[in-house]
């Protein structure tokens, strides 16, 4: 590493007006959260494809001949499966920092420094996870390849591939390869939602999600959810756009969708789905989102002081919120779908934390790859009788609001009958000695009479009627679990779905007939975590009497829309100016700091799977040391990190790597009074990345500091 060539770029970019104008890099990977497997000769493409955005001016590099117009060359992207070697190159959309389409420019002639290319767009569209992806585990990671530009020859007559000959011009030399979040494979997307896996399965609040409408009587391509880019909206680590960002113009119109596109396979949108409260005034707002990469909360939705991860029902009022933008659709309510038609009134409970239509009861969880539609929130419309506004794809990319005029058909709410006690299923196990856990029903306010018994399960409620059979049609107050069991609450585990039977009267007498027995293979829900807010929801979620009656509205399958949940994980590296046409090492793998620990901060601070790690390690060096969590931190052949710390200019005296997730560094030996970033620099010098600390704040912080991505 050259120190002063190192040195000089990071006062360079720390003292830049703007980081961005002068050569920040930025990558965001967008992946599905689930996706299904393909089996045979099959193929089922991963919806939404893997989608990657690449902002900065360094993506394109000069030509080094002597050509006298001096073209910019752009990077080559491949995006392929974890497992698999790189796919083909992928076509990458690039845009000017006005939002010029360059695609024409950079196919029929040349990109000059003028034109301003700022950021680009690149699909996997063609990625199929199959049996032997899962064969390791059943989630799968997508990596991008990012490969130096083509070689071109130039003179004095232009320029072009290796002028006079035919060869094969490509280069393999790698700028870096990057890793998405990681994406869940299942077989199939199923309606049924088993206790220990609705946390994964289900839309929460806060969280995104893709929208795309596929229609089957026409070969068009699946249509995106999406809205305009807005480069006004990207920023670099200082938080300022780059020089010369235009937003997105408009248009003025009637459509309560203003703003909104549906984009045919050529790039789609993350949308923040959020609960609210349809009393209040919409649009953004003025509190920032947790992730501070989003954008603010809109107005009339749910605090984040209240549960952020709250799963979302059918019949709930939500808003759509573009990540990009921060572009908010009017208030409307997602409704069920099943065989085309739009269902309503059909709910059973009550959410303290979510709005339902006057009169209606609030339905199922919805989860991932299930077909939605949204209505139009439209409270001063008195005629229930017919069909309502709803989010359609029209022609021409364009989002409207569509009516349908059909009359809803209205149907009596099946109500079945008690089963008589003495009948007992041949399916039911009566094993002896197995564990027993809760059977979720409905609450009632008065005193549930039952046999003298101690059960051993730590759950235990009370219904109005028998066990088996619907709950009561008197609205109750109380929570799904008693109030006086606190956190103790217990879930059904994934094996444990499917009708609830009573066990024979004459057991009565040993088991208690408000549980059921379970496989012992099965493990406890209760150890795990992830279900922990979804136990606090279940608590508030209270299930009423259903109503009399349901409505359907068959509607066109415009009106019809996919959901799945999305994530991203993003790359934000400086590389010196001085290195930028001469990398001798990739810039992967990239570290990155999810969590950051101040000399002598207790251990229980970081991740519980480290906790051991960090115990039983035993630094090299008495110096005090800051400790890094987070994922990428490599060693050389010789033992030590590649990365290196510096606060500010100042390198770190002393530098451990622990493991892949966890590195050490010394604190400045030298005084530093005033706040400079924390930056991780590669060994030979050529790449600097930014980790969002900031010193010595985070020493003051008696808390572990953690960061989005």
């Amino acid at each position: 590493m050259d120190r002063a060539v190192v040195q000089a770029a990071l006062r360079d970019w720390m003292m830049a007006s703007n980081r961005l104008d002068l050569g920040e890099l930025k990558m965001v990977i967008w992946t599905p959260k689930v996706a299904q497997k393909s089996y045979g000769n099959e193929r089922r493409y991963l919806t939404p494809p893997p989608m990657v955005f690449m902002y900065g001016i360094e993506w394109f590099t000069r030509s080094q001949d002597t050509c006298p117009i001096s073209p910019l060359l752009q990077p080559r992207v491949s995006i392929s499966l974890a497992n698999r070697p790189p796919e083909r190159d992928v076509e990458t959309q690039w845009h000017s920092v006005e939002g010029v389409n360059l695609d024409m420019k950079k196919n029929i002639s040349e990109l000059k420094p003028a034109d301003k290319p700022f950021w680009g767009c690149a699909l996997g569209s063609q990625l199929s996870a199959n049996e032997d992806d899962t064969k390791t585990g059943p989630k799968i990671h997508v990596t991008v390849t990012v490969k130096g530009p083509h070689k071109h020859h130039a003179g004095a007559n232009g320029w072009g591939p290796m002028k006079g000959t035919m060869e094969d011009i490509r280069t393999e030399d790698v700028l870096g390869q990057f890793s998405s979040v990681p994406i869940q494979i299942i077989s199939k997307a199923s309606k049924k939602k088993t206790a220990s896996k609705q946390q994964e399965s289900v839309v929460t609040h806060g969280s995104t999600v893709s929208l795309f409408n596929r229609i089957k009587a026409q070969s068009q391509q699946t249509k995106y959810l999406s809205v305009t880019p807005d480069p006004t909206r990207v920023y670099g680590t200082d938080g300022k756009a780059v020089s010369g960002a235009v937003a997105p113009v408009i248009p003025p119109d009637d459509n309560p969708f203003r703003g909104f596109s549906s984009s045919p396979g050529k790039m789609w949108e993350s949308f923040i789905v959020w609960l609210v409260d349809p009393n209040r005034a919409g649009g953004e707002g003025h509190v920032q989102n947790p992730n501070p990469n989003w954008p603010r909360i809109p107005a009339n939705a749910i605090q984040p002081g209240q549960p952020i991860a709250h799963p979302i029902r059918y019949n709930s009022i939500v808003v759509l919120q573009s990540v990009q933008t921060g572009l908010c659709s009017p208030n409307l309510v997602i409704r069920q779908v099943e065989h085309n038609e739009v269902r309503g009134n059909d709910g059973t409970a009550n959410d303290p934390y979510a709005c339902a239509p006057d009169g209606e009861l609030l339905g199922d969880l919805v989860s991932h790859l299930q077909k939605v539609a949204f209505e139009v929130y439209q409270p001063d419309v008195g005629d229930n009788t017919v069909g309502g506004l709803y989010m359609a794809s029209q022609d021409a990319e364009r989002i409207a609001g569509k009516f349908v005029q059909s009359q809803k058909q209205w149907s009596l709410n099946e109500q079945p009958t008690q089963r008589r006690s003495a009948s007992r299923d041949s399916s039911v196990n009566s094993t002896p000695n197995q564990r027993t856990i809760l059977l979720p029903m409905t609450p009632h306010n008065g005193p549930l009479h039952l046999p003298n018994s101690t059960p051993t399960s730590p759950i235990s409620t009370s219904s109005s009627i028998d066990y088996f059979a619907m709950p009561s049609r008197k609205p109750s107050s109380q929570s799904l679990f008693s109030p006086t069991l606190g956190n103790e609450a217990t879930l059904p585990s994934s094996g444990d779905s499917g009708p609830m039977r009573r066990p024979r009267p004459e057991s009565a007498g040993r088991h208690n007939p408000l549980q059921r027995t379970s496989n012992k293979k099965r493990s406890d829900i209760s150890a795990h975590s992830s279900t922990d807010s979804l136990v606090d929801y279940l608590q508030t979620a209270t299930l009423q009497s259903r109503p009399t009656h349901s409505w359907s509205l068959r509607v066109e399958e415009t009106c019809i829309w996919s959901i799945v949940g999305t994530e991203s994980v993003s790359y934000t590296f400086f590389i010196p100016p001085a290195y930028r046409n001469s990398l001798t090492q990739p810039v992967s793998p990239f570290p990155r700091v999810d969590r950051v620990i101040r000399p002598g901060g207790p251990i229980d601070m970081g991740p519980p799977g480290l906790k051991r790690m960090t115990q039983t390690f035993t630094p090299s060096t008495t110096k005090p040391l800051i400790t890094l969590y987070g994922q990428g931190f490599e060693k050389t052949v010789e033992g030590g990190p590649k990365h290196i710390v510096f606060y500010g200019d100042q390198p770190a005296s002393h530098n451990e790597g622990r493991c892949g997730e966890v590195m050490a560094a010394s604190i400045p030996e030298t005084p530093i009074h005033h706040t400079v970033p924390v930056t991780l620099v590669s060994q030979n010098g050529q790449v600097i990345i930014p980790t969002g600390i900031t010193y010595p704040d985070f020493i003051k912080n008696k808390a572990a500091t953690s960061f989005h991505h």
